[in-house]
């Protein structure tokens, strides 16, 4: 399987936005923005390139003049798009600025930022716009679980998905947040992929189902990083950079940088296992890890359509990959309620119950295991 390649661009210097955390928030330095020419000098090179997303960073990227020609560049060698701004600016924001993009992330680093723009949050999805997610950008000293609850409830309160990190690549501090969480006695999964250029679980908190953001300790992430002055690094917190505007760059020269081991290592030399649990009956049917999730999140929301959304699946895609499974199975997963109060609710059916209660046994034995740091005996 290849390995997940994450491009970023931080279009501007300068930000507004005043999320606690940023050092770039209200900064007095001269304002920078991406050259264009450096876009289409790096997009050329990478044109036989793909890479699976795409992150158009904070501070404002709105601030660009020419950001709609940015995305359009970058829709070329990008698989989606995830466009973030401070969420102080959601009201600038119209449908016809947000057509070219897979996901809309409104960072705030309190609660109170999203109620105090909550009407034009509302008047984005009453427009039809779907893939809007919260970042709660957590400071490393001192994270807010308060904070954290009341986003949740937010969230809960208009189906916004949530990611839990600290503030965009705006610092080198590490905020080991899934040990965190877990000492408070929450349920974080093993690392199932990345988003966003971080390391990404899964935890359920108020049973409600977060992405936690970590950053990748093994030095074999796959990223490369454009700054505001049309400079190529490694990441954001590398100094040494290839000068667009200036230097010769071709396909070879950036895929060294892209395959090579990162210097900075968060946690010295940490190994960071990838598991991925599937479970498979006496009859050789396997269960996957994207199915059990969907099954897990549907037993909580009581929605397939919701369940999806917070999971970024295809509904239709989705639907036709369950009950090819039910077929091969010989029983149902799902079943959908038509009438009553409960009209348009989807519930597990028993069987299912029983698969995902086996699941969670399973992960929670992994993941104690791996806390306590026996994973190796655990295995062998």
């Amino acid at each position: 399987m290849a390995l997940w390649k994450t491009l970023i661009l931080r279009p501007v210097t300068r930000c507004d936005g005043e999320c606690l955390g940023c050092p770039f928030s209200g900064s007095t330095g001269e304002k920078s923005v991406i050259p264009v020419k450096a876009i289409d000098k790096a997009v050329k090179a990478l044109s036989t390139l793909v890479f699976d997303e795409a992150v158009i960073l904070c501070p404002n990227p709105f601030h660009h003049p020419r950001l709609t020609y940015i995305i359009d560049m970058v829709r070329g060698v990008a698989e989606q798009i995830s466009l973030f701004t401070p969420v102080i600016h959601v009201s600038r924001l119209t449908r016809s600025d947000l057509r070219w993009i897979d996901e809309l992330v409104l960072v705030a680093s309190t609660p109170s930022d999203l109620v105090k723009n909550d009407q034009y949050i509302k008047s984005l999805m009453s427009h039809g716009l779907e893939n809007i997610s919260v970042y709660l950008a957590l400071r490393p000293n001192n994270p807010s679980m308060d904070a954290v609850h009341e986003t949740i409830r937010y969230c809960r309160q208009y189906g916004l998905r949530l990611r839990l990190g600290e503030p965009p690549y705006a610092s080198i501090q590490l905020l080991d947040l899934p040990r965190m969480l877990r000492r408070r006695g929450y349920e974080v999964t093993l690392p199932h992929g990345y988003r966003y250029g971080y390391r990404a679980m899964t935890a359920w908190i108020d049973g409600y189902m977060v992405i936690v953001l970590a950053k990748p300790l093994d030095g074999k992430c796959r990223k490369i990083y454009i700054d505001p002055h049309g400079r190529l690094h490694k990441c954001p917190f590398i100094d040494q950079y290839i000068d667009l505007l200036q230097e010769e760059i071709d396909l070879n020269r950036i895929r060294r940088i892209i395959y090579s081991t990162c210097p900075i290592k968060c946690l010295g030399d940490e190994l960071i296992p990838q598991i991925r649990i599937s479970l498979m009956t006496c009859k050789g049917v396997e269960i996957p890890k994207d199915i059990l999730d969907l099954l897990e999140l549907i037993n909580n929301t009581r929605s397939f359509r919701t369940a999806c959304k917070l999971l970024g699946y295809n509904p239709s895609t989705y639907i036709e990959k369950i009950h090819r499974l039910e077929k091969r199975l010989g029983f149902q997963l799902i079943d959908t309620l038509k009438g009553g109060r409960t009209r348009g609710s989807t519930i597990l059916t028993k069987e299912a119950l029983r698969i995902i209660e086996e699941y969670r046994k399973v992960r929670e034995m992994i993941s104690e295991k791996l806390f306590e740091g026996n994973i190796r005996r655990f295995i062998f």
